[in-house]
């Protein structure tokens, strides 16, 4: 036996003895301990009275801390918390969006829309007060969304079932002084730094497969498997360039190519069987530890195990020319033109592999119907991001949440929502919104979160 072996078996009964007495610190009485000393050469024996009326994890409570629990703040921890919920049949259909720029005020956008419904023509001033005020730093335009549909049968501690999932990441960041001058004129003399960057601005997909679940008793773990295939992809390249003087010009060059899992000039149901016609394989991992309640879970998504390819891909350019003159009124005038349709050509051999994004969070029992959770994120284009939230259940069943969200792009999302809590399922709907300074009249970005669950 190895010099490891031979000391795990020396101290496994003190490693079982401190096991057991953290167990005790963090989550109160379990009972009676005795320990039986051994004979030379036989193993402890340790036995646990759970008949003790100390014990707050034992009986109703157990079941009152099963049932008043918070869901996950992300979908992506959605099926495997179905799968730890679900006896007989689990039933699912969840979504998250987020749309992220901070560009425009919401006011503003509105006033926009309403606009656009009676005129194609915009007067840039009417909207410099929406724009001059959110904008700080980088301007950065995403559109993040995660929806998905499950369904499964369970037999004693097993479930199986099917699944489909809908993924869009996205996230373009261009710098703010374009949008300034525009507005305001240019500062006579001052630098305005050349921006160029090129990246994955957008990544969609489309998966759909089997998952396979056990529920242990202190753990559950999920696994899925299914076919992807990818419904837009785009890289881009961005290059704005300033020459500062009394007339100034500017130029923004905006191109790069799309691809598509599909051919875009006829969207029909057909579309999901092209999608997947030359898909590739993935598996999604999901674990989740705590019997009486999640103490906490882990889901990695999108794990790739073969490539997929594209079916259409097309080139996309725009361009503007700037010119700033500080004697007229407004002082800048451009002019614009861009690929007006996107010219699709076949892409079949080029290759797509999805990225995997991690989500996870850890729940915090303040009192029996108040609770707390930190969860946190990664995605492959949008970045991480991190918040916590307190569920607050009023009632058998209804709950409400308040949660603080921060965006790799240093958003601050504040949201509210409610939940109504059934025998057999929920239904929890949240919105909010996001904005890069702490200021209330500098709103700019909107999220909301549905989910939807049958459990029997």
């Amino acid at each position: 036996m190895s010099k490891m072996g031979v000391f795990l078996m020396k101290f496994r009964n003190i490693f079982v003895i401190f096991f057991l007495f953290t167990c005790i610190m963090l989550f109160g009485e379990v009972g009676d301990v005795v320990v039986i000393q051994p004979e030379k050469g036989d193993s402890a024996t340790i036995i646990v009275d759970t008949e003790s009326d100390s014990d707050y994890l034992c009986d109703s409570e157990l079941n009152e801390k099963k049932k008043f629990s918070p869901v996950p703040f992300n979908s992506e921890n959605d099926l495997t918390k179905a799968v730890y919920d679900a006896n007989s049949f689990t039933f699912g259909i969840n979504s998250d969006l987020l749309i992220q720029q901070n560009l425009m005020a919401l006011n503003a956008l509105q006033k926009l829309y309403h606009t656009l419904e009676g005129t194609s023509t915009i007067d840039i001033s009417d909207y410099s007060s929406g724009i001059e005020s959110v904008i700080n730093g980088e301007v950065n335009l995403s559109l993040v969304d995660n929806s998905n549909l499950f369904l499964g049968i369970g037999f004693d501690n097993f479930i199986v079932g099917a699944f489909a999932d809908l993924y869009i990441d996205s996230s373009m960041d261009l710098p703010a002084w374009p949008f300034e001058v525009i507005i305001s004129g240019n500062e006579i003399g001052k630098e305005y730094e050349p921006f160029s960057s090129t990246d994955t601005v957008l990544d969609s997909s489309f998966s759909a497969g089997g998952f396979f679940g056990y529920k242990g008793d202190a753990f559950t773990v999920n696994l899925s498997v299914g076919m992807y295939g990818p419904v837009m992809y785009a890289d881009m390249h961005r290059t704005f360039e300033f020459e500062s003087s009394n007339t100034a010009a500017a130029t923004a060059v905006v191109s790069g190519t799309v691809y598509s899992g599909f051919d875009p000039k006829k969207i029909e149901f057909q579309d999901i069987q092209d999608i997947l016609k030359n898909g590739g394989w993935k598996v999604d991992a999901g674990f989740i530890y705590g019997s009486e309640y999640p103490i906490f879970g882990i889901d990695i998504k999108n794990i790739a195990i073969t490539e997929a390819q594209y079916s259409k891909s097309g080139q996309f350019e725009a361009e503007a020319l700037f010119g700033f003159d500080t004697s007229e009124t407004p002082p800048a005038t451009y002019s614009a033109d861009y690929t007006k349709e996107i010219q699709w050509i076949d892409a079949t051999g080029t290759t797509y592999k999805l990225k995997p994004t991690i989500t996870g969070y850890f729940n915090i029992p303040i009192s029996e119907t108040l609770w707390g959770q930190v969860h946190a994120q990664n995605k492959p284009v949008s970045g991480f991001s991190f918040g916590g939230g307190i569920t607050a259940f009023l009632s058998d069943n209804f709950s409400l949440l308040l949660d603080y969200t921060r965006s790799a792009k240093g958003f601050n999302y504040l949201t509210t929502g409610f939940g109504f809590q059934m025998e057999n399922g929920r239904f929890d709907i949240n919105a909010g919104v996001g904005m890069k300074n702490f200021d209330f009249n500098t709103l700019t970005s909107p999220r909301i979160g549905i989910t939807s669950i049958i459990n029997f």
